[in-house]
Parts: C-alpha cells; sequence; structure tokens
C-alpha cells in the first residue's frame, strides 16, 4: 500500500489473489477489518482481511474482465483508498 491510500498489483504475470499488508491501518481487531472492507469492495475488486487484521487478500473478479490486463486492473483499482474512512 502506498502513502496516498492506493495500491496496485504487481506488473507481473495477472493472478486472482494477492496478498496485501495493511498494518499501516492499525485496525484494533478483525472484526474491524471485516466492518472496514466490506465498504472497499466493489463488484470487481474483494477483500478479505486475515485474522491478524495485519494483512487482507485481494480477490480480483478476473472472470469478469478476462481482455483485462495487468494495467487495466490497476486502473480500476486506482479508485479505491483504504485511507478514506
Amino acid at each position: 500500500m502506498k502513502e496516498n491510500g492506493t495500491f496496485e498489483i504487481p506488473s507481473t504475470e495477472l493472478r486472482e489473489v494477492y496478498s496485501l499488508d495493511i498494518s499501516s491501518l492499525d485496525l484494533e481487531s478483525f472484526g474491524t477489518a471485516i466492518e472496514f472492507f466490506s465498504e472497499k469492495n466493489t463488484n470487481l475488486v474483494m477483500f478479505r482481511p486475515n485474522t491478524d487484521a495485519t494483512t487482507a487478500m485481494v480477490f480480483l473478479q478476473v472472470s469478469k474482465k478476462p481482455q483485462w490486463t495487468v494495467s487495466d486492473w490497476n486502473d480500476a483499482i486506482s479508485d479505491i483508498n483504504l485511507l478514506d474512512f
């Protein structure tokens, strides 16, 4: 995650699942992380925090946009800001 609250997937081979370090968000608990990320989910990108509340799995709904490249996905997720509470 970048300092401004955005993130992007690496410009390597596209995958459906990525791990994201969310420790800088200082979420108090797993329950808080669940609530927080439920508001960040979109129809193309879904977040599932891990029980430690310091990492989250990012699921790209690749089957909905099979023609998209890494660049297309990064454009789509650029609107998701994890610092907007």
